[in-house]
């Protein structure tokens, strides 16, 4: 470097005389100049030589360009950083986004190669997905935007996807190493030692990131010295093949530009040591997932979901890599380790895919991974259908998520795995009580809860505790389920698992609001979506903003609730939520019909039961039904006189149908409570239809009801009846049809429920 510097100022080294550098030095005393020194990072041995001559000469100043820093005392670095990639939303702004630096890039050196090519509404967003791919880099983007000559911008993003050769073959007037995007990152591989070529290249494995525990645990092989990991980070970081780190949960974090880690994944495959590298990388991320599987319960459950969320691309790929080592190796039945593996991985990974709403991935992996496998042993096989099987359930797949969870009991009770069946058990309990019989659901979960016991599973019994609280819930049975409900929180509590304590804790808030305390209900629901927002819980913050909506509809403050509904709706949408999207419908609806939009309400409720009957859901299209028919029976006092005989005919038609379905459903649930209200609206539309003998036998029947679920009716739930009750006697007076009545109230409740069914044979012939 001295001579090269030397003879470019024309100082002569004479043989036998001074050296030279005492030469330079002696030149550059005085000398107020500016020295620059380009591609300096295959000359960094000899940086201590540039401290020399500063000092030498302290009027000079000297400009160096390296991939790598100088480390002098007197450096000062100025990163030359990829430039910045548009923002999703800039992509429809064509005049803001053709200012972008690297969108503005490529355009420039694709209209040199094609002087007719122009940025468009429909090439934009392409454009910018190329420059993303290459992180921004100038020299990838100038070595892309000269394949517009011959492929449009969508066939050219496609080949990127799939390999950097097509960036090569650049402009001729450039050094070599920069005529390609491969020799250009080359020259950076080639000035490390072996070592470091060894972890560059199996550094690659990584998606989205390592931290530096990983990297040792994964590209460190057995039997071979180990690598120095943290020197080979420093390395690169200087040579800007691996980003500066940025701390995540108090860790530093590494990343690598997508182009380099597609060179280092070249540079890796034509090793011989790739399936090893593989291999230590699906076990590594194997056993943190199980790991993270338990902690999920406990009290650092935000720490690690936060963790698999930021390792969430190397766990996806971990499973890739298990499934392809099946069909590379053809293995099937039992001897099928990568399969097994990949089951594990799924099934370790079910909570954190539930919480932070991966339901349609979680669901892909399980399927591709039962497809492959289809004979892992069976307590792997049970755990994987319970949680395939709940998925199913909450995107209302129902039929699916049955038959995986029958599937998954009958193995347990073949295989005496009492864990697993615990849980198919508690499980198709929610299931059962929902679209089949309550008794049998009550049977389900009694079992599950003493299997847990026995198995001192406290985790468990506190699930199972909360699935009797609901059941009990929608059974009316207030007071058991408030004790089920108190149960599952001391439990969670007690475990540490603020996340699982949530839903009982919200319910305990529903509970509050059926009696009327709306200031108990709001506490309870705000302290359920607080755990909800530490940890994105995304199912919870929608169940939440809904529950917030009722409490504002029950204060009348009709826009607030409007807005939460809304908002919850956002979220379930992506989910695919069926069940909760009806539920926010169904609230929705009440708001807007108590505003007077009685179309729109009518539209929404129609949706509700339209999912709810698309679900399978017996128990929740009945209820459904009766809040219809509460609705209707406001509306017809409201506005009968406006309505047509043929309307009044042709909609009464249509909600005796709807009012006898849902009797039927409630008679083959058992659900009494909800049986009452349907009779109580088919009193009130007989009454309409101007049969007031008929009305008052139908009104005393559904009294016979409303005493018998008396113990369950909430300080809510008789408010609404008092209600229709109200409203029906402003159609008729009962008092002019006493013996009617009490004909009704003489019947049993099975004569109750064939008299109110003949309601639809009679009405609708």
């Amino acid at each position: 470097m001295i001579p090269a510097i030397a003879e470019t100022l024309g100082i002569q080294d004479a043989k036998g005389g001074q050296p030279i550098i005492a030469k330079l030095k002696e030149y550059l005393a005085d000398k107020q100049m500016l020295l620059f020194l380009d591609n300096f990072e295959h000359l960094l041995p000899a940086a201590p030589l540039i401290a020399e001559l500063l000092e030498a000469g302290p009027l000079m100043k000297v400009l160096v360009t390296s991939r790598a820093p100088l480390h002098l005392r007197l450096e000062k670095e100025f990163p030359v950083l990829p430039l910045l990639i548009p923002q999703l939303q800039e992509v429809s702004d064509l005049q803001s986004l053709s200012q972008n630096n690297a969108v503005e890039l490529f355009v420039q050196r694709a209209q040199a190669i094609k002087p007719d090519f122009r940025l468009s509404n429909k090439n934009a967003p392409v454009v910018v997905e190329i420059c993303r791919h290459l992180d921004g880099l100038p020299l990838a983007i100038e070595l892309a935007a000269a394949r517009i000559r011959i492929l449009t911008p969508q066939d050219l993003l496609l080949r990127l996807a799939k390999s950097l050769d097509i960036l090569s073959n650049g402009t001729q007037d450039l050094p070599v190493r920069q005529q390609t995007l491969f020799s250009a990152i080359d020259w950076s591989y080639n000035l490390l030692n072996e070592d470091e070529k060894r972890l560059f290249r199996r550094l690659s494995v990584f998606v989205g990131g390592w931290n530096f525990k990983t990297a040792e645990m994964v590209c460190n092989l057995k039997g071979e010295q180990r690598i120095d990991v943290f020197g080979g980070l420093e390395k690169f970081i200087d040579n800007n093949l691996v980003k500066p780190p940025v701390e995540l949960e108090s860790e530093p974090r590494f990343t690598m530009l997508e182009t380099i880690r597609e060179y280092a994944d070249y540079r890796l495959s034509e090793s011989d040591e790739k399936s090893k590298v593989h291999a230590n990388y699906i076990q590594y991320f194997l056993h943190l997932a199980e790991e993270a599987e338990v902690e999920l319960e406990g009290p650092k459950q935000l720490q690690w979901i936060n963790m698999l969320e930021a390792e969430h691309d190397n766990l996806r790929i971990a499973i890739e890599y298990s499934l392809a080592s099946v069909e590379d190796n053809s293995q099937t039945g039992t001897d099928c380790p990568g399969g097994i593996t990949a089951l594990r991985l799924s099934a370790a990974l079910y909570l954190f895919w539930f919480v932070r709403g991966y339901w349609d991935e979680g669901r892909k992996w399980f399927r591709k991974a039962m497809s492959i496998c289809v004979e892992a042993p069976p307590e792997i096989h049970a755990k994987v259908l319970n949680a395939a099987g709940l998925l199913a359930w909450h995107q209302g797949t129902t039929a699916i998520a049955r038959s995986l969870l029958t599937e998954s009991m009958e193995l347990c009770r073949k295989s005496g795995d009492k864990s697993n069946l615990a849980y198919a058990l508690t499980y198709l309990g929610i299931i059962g009580f929902w679209n089949e019989s309550s008794a049998d659901a009550r049977a389900m979960e009694t079992e599950s809860a003493a299997l847990f016991i026995e198995l001192a599973d406290k985790w468990g019994l506190a699930y199972v505790r909360f699935s009797q609280g609901r059941t009990a819930l929608w059974q009316g049975d207030y007071f058991m389920s408030r004790s089920f409900f108190e149960q599952s929180i001391a439990l969670f509590l007690e475990l540490g698992d603020r996340w699982h304590a949530s839903e009982p804790i919200r319910r305990l808030g529903f509970l509050a609001l059926r009696e009327g305390n709306h200031i108990q209900a709001d506490e309870f629901y705000k302290q359920s979506l607080d755990i909800s927002h530490d940890i994105n819980d995304k199912p919870g913050l929608a169940s939440g903003l809904i529950s917030l909506g009722d409490v504002a509809l029950f204060r009348h403050d009709y826009n607030q609730a409007i807005a939460y509904y809304q908002d919850s709706l956002e979220i379930l949408i992506k989910l695919e939520d069926k069940l909760s999207i009806a539920l926010a419908n169904y609230g929705l609806s009440k708001a807007i019909d108590d505003q007077g939009r009685y179309a729109d309400a009518e539209i929404l409720l129609d949706e509700s039961l339209a999912l709810m009957r698309g679900l399978g859901d017996k128990s929740g299209t009945a209820w459904l039904i009766q809040e219809y028919g509460h609705m209707k029976i406001r509306h017809y006092t409201h506005a009968r006189d406006e309505l047509s005989c043929e309307q009044l005919l042709d909609d009464y038609k249509r909600l005796v149908r709807l009012l006898c379905e849902g009797l039927a459903l409630t008679q083959e649930l058992g659900h009494i409570l909800t049986a009452s209200f349907c009779t109580l609206g088919l009193a009130g539309l007989t009454g309409l239809a101007g049969q007031p003998e008929r009305a008052a036998r139908l009104l005393g029947a559904a009294e016979v009801l409303r005493l018998e679920s008396q113990g369950f009716m909430s300080a809510n739930d008789k408010l609404i009846y008092a209600e229709d009750e109200d409203n029906i006697r402003s159609i008729f007076d009962p008092a002019m049809y006493r013996s009617a009545y009490d004909e009704g109230r003489a019947m049993t409740r099975q004569q109750v429920e064939t008299y109110a069914l003949e309601e639809q044979e009679r009405f609708c012939k």
